[in-house]
């Protein structure tokens, strides 16, 4: 430089920590007067980075699944070329949750969630990097959680007269169903009413009217049960 105007090329400047740039200027004096300038660059390659991480699944519900049980195991492949710095999630825009490292799998995170029966639940999963920035990538999934229910149906068992009680309700997985008696008298003719059964032959389980049972993952029908009339043959001298 000339004059007032000087350039200083500064080169050799390390990443990710404050460089220290002494300027000296000396004067054509006798005395060589001098002054000093102290600057600190600190040189950052991330700053002109304006893309986040790279997110890609690779486990667990696609967005708009209906799913039949509550807990949720997804996982997916997070990657930038600036490193990530964190991954985590929220439930309805709720709380926010770190996810966790797949043991042995690189850039890999997981996230295991509860989701709430008969509702969409949104998952938005959201990837930041170590640029200066802190870029980000969100993800968001939307899953309903629809829990299977089944039904309780009456079989007359070939009766000729009188109707069936009519369940109307459906049930999960491990509810408490009340048996229903008759809505009306229930005749076959020639036999006597002699409860429900799970099999029309009988040979399933008893289910007399009142008691209770817990019902599996499958619909239910109960049959009637009858018992042959019988009749005495007496004899008069």
């Amino acid at each position: 430089g000339t004059d007032n105007n000087w350039t200083i090329p500064v080169t050799g400047l390390v990443s990710g920590a404050a460089n220290t740039v002494v300027v000296t200027a000396v004067d054509s004096s006798i005395r060589a007067n001098k002054s000093t300038l102290n600057y600190a660059i600190t040189l950052d390659p991330t700053m002109l980075d304006t893309i986040g991480p790279t997110i890609t699944p690779v486990s667990g519900p696609s967005s708009g699944t209906t799913v039949a049980t509550p807990s949720v195991d997804i996982i997916v492949s997070v990657s930038d070329p600036g490193e990530v710095d964190s991954v985590y999630w929220m439930k309805n825009n709720g709380t926010k949750k770190m996810m966790t490292h797949v043991a042995g799998k690189t850039g890999q995170y997981s996230l295991n969630e509860t989701l709430t029966e008969g509702k969409i639940d949104t998952l938005t999963l959201v990837a930041v990097d170590k640029a200066s920035r802190h870029n980000q990538t969100k993800l968001t999934i939307t899953i309903n959680y629809s829990e299977p229910r089944y039904s309780v149906s009456y079989n007359g068992n070939k009766n000729t007269e009188g109707t069936v009680p009519n369940d109307a309700g459906t049930y999960v997985e491990g509810a408490t169903v009340t048996v229903l008696a008759p809505a009306s008298s229930l005749v076959r003719t020639g036999y006597s009413f002699a409860g429900w059964n799970t099999t029309a032959d009988g040979t399933g389980t008893v289910r007399d009217a009142g008691s209770t049972f817990k019902i599996g993952n499958q619909n239910v029908t109960l049959y009637a049960q009858w018992k042959m009339a019988s009749y005495s043959v007496m004899y008069n001298g």
